[in-house]
Order: structure tokens, then sequence, then C-alpha cells
């Protein structure tokens, strides 16, 4: 398995535990830190860079489908009892998609810059 369809995978199956932990009843919402937007960012961070490197060459588009998927995760939890959505949760799910997204294009160029034998960077 390559690199690339295994960050597809990890991709969707991030996503997918986000629906759930998103829509889920609040009781069933895994703690991890003391700053719930700390996970929304490092959740989204995690969702855009899997998917980043999944589809490099989309990373414009994911970036607006991870917000657009994020947006309808928000107004759907004001359709649970438990839950409510909120336009700075939205935001911060966003940026933390950019900065994943962002980070999807380190190791890209590191890739391409490395050093050949003739010590001169590839390109």
């Amino acid at each position: 398995m390559n690199t690339r369809t295994l960050a597809r995978s990890a991709a969707w199956l991030l996503l997918l535990a986000i629906v759930f932990v998103t829509l889920a009843p609040i009781q069933l919402r895994p703690v991890v830190s003391s700053s719930p937007a700390l996970e929304r960012l490092c959740a989204f961070g995690l969702v855009g860079l899997a998917f980043g490197v999944a589809y490099p060459k989309h990373r414009l588009i994911l970036l607006l489908g991870i917000v657009v998927v994020a947006g309808g995760l928000e107004a759907a939890q004001n359709l649970t009892f438990s839950r409510h959505g909120r336009l700075p949760d939205l935001e911060i799910k966003g940026i933390g998609a950019l900065i994943g997204l962002l980070a999807s294009c380190i190791p890209g160029k590191w890739l391409r810059q490395r050093p050949t034998r003739s010590g001169r960077a590839s390109l």
C-alpha cells in the first residue's frame, strides 16, 4: 500500500470519526484536552493534512469542501438535543483545516529539493 492510498483511507476515516463525534450525544464525545477549541483545531488539522497528502493537486477545493462539511456539521448540531453549532467553532475548524493542508505541502517541497549525488537540488 503506497502513501497516497494510506492517506486517503486515513482522511476518510478521520472525517467519519469527526462526523460521529460531532453529532453524537455530548456524553459520548471523547475529551482529550481541557480546551475544546484546541481539540477542534487539531482534529481538523489532521483531516486537512491527511486529505492534502491524499489529494495534493486539489488543496484549494479540499479546503472549501472541508469548511462546507464543518459548516454542515455545525448546522446539524442544532438539530440534536445535547449539542449546539456556533460560528466560532466553525472558524476554528476552518483554521485547523487550513493549517493541515498547508502542512501537507511541506513533504512535497522537501522531496523535490533534496540534494542529488552531485550536490545540487533536484527539481
